[in-house]
Order: C-alpha cells, then sequence, then structure tokens
C-alpha cells in the first residue's frame, strides 16, 4: 500500500479501515490468548 493510495482515500475512508485494522489485530490477540490457555 502506497502513499499515494493512502493520499486519495478520504478521512472518513481511512478512519474506516485503521478501525477495520485495530478490529482486526484485536480478535486474532483473543484468539492467541484462548489458544496459548490451553
Amino acid at each position: 500500500m502506497g502513499f499515494i493510495t493512502l493520499k486519495s482515500f478520504s478521512c472518513k475512508e481511512r478512519l474506516k479501515f485503521l478501525g477495520l485494522k485495530f478490529l482486526e489485530c484485536l480478535y486474532f490477540l483473543d484468539i492467541y490468548s484462548i489458544i496459548s490457555k490451553r
């Protein structure tokens, strides 16, 4: 993902994209913690 594509994003789209990445990360960490507990 280049700088140009990020620049063409509108503010809302960028926030939505970052939010999705954040949720993905939380989801992954949640699954990881469940797996490591077993």
